[in-house]
């Protein structure tokens, strides 16, 4: 009997646990969070990357040995799609189109240069050195998770997010930025008694 007892409250607790905070608790909720960490080549200074969310606007700061400082600034529920860049003066990248998924292919296109460095330092310096777990929005490491998720919807895809939606991640999303298919043109064929 108390075999079943754990069973059940293993059966209850676990489906929390596994799919953590949900898509509308990521998106309305705003919060802030600094992860750093030694940096290379001996440890004696560090890394430092600071993120916040105020409802739609993204704000993510990098700071490397203490002098070099980057500022992105990503408004989601904002058209056109586009990033935000600068300390002091800020420079505007605006979306023109999907990006590629290789570091490679993005020559030329400063959007997609820029989308692609904002990805590598979340990844390599926010989610590889956030404390928590992913599926916990109160830990660094759910919020920087979310952040992440969020980026990856409006940057990526092209969604453009409102306070009410109600699905976020990609793949799932309510609210996607109208794609402008080319119109195929028909050419007619003269058949053989029509060219005489």
């Amino acid at each position: 009997m108390l075999f079943f007892k754990f069973k059940f409250l293993i059966f209850v607790l676990i489906p929390g646990i596994a799919f953590g905070f949900s898509d509308t608790a990521c998106l309305g909720n705003g919060f802030e969070t600094t992860v750093s960490h030694k940096a290379k080549p001996l440890g004696l200074l560090e890394n430092t990357l600071s993120i916040s969310k105020n409802y739609c606007v993204l704000e993510i700061e990098s700071k490397k040995w203490e002098f070099l400082k980057k500022k992105w600034s990503i408004d989601i529920c904002r058209l056109p799609v586009h990033i935000k860049y600068g300390t002091g003066a800020v420079d505007i990248y605006k979306r023109k189109g999907s990006c590629p998924p290789y570091t490679s292919d993005v020559v030329g296109n400063i959007y997609c240069q820029q989308l692609k460095e904002l990805e590598k330092l979340i990844l390599d310096e926010g989610l590889i050195f956030a404390k928590g777990l992913k599926e916990d929005l109160s830990s660094d490491h759910g919020k920087v998770y979310c952040l992440y998720m969020l980026l990856q919807g409006y940057l990526r895809e092209g969604t453009i997010y409102s306070p009410d939606s109600k699905e976020i991640f990609p793949g799932r999303v309510e609210e996607v930025v109208e794609k402008i298919e080319e119109p195929v043109i028909e050419t007619e064929q003269a058949t053989p008694s029509e060219s005489f």
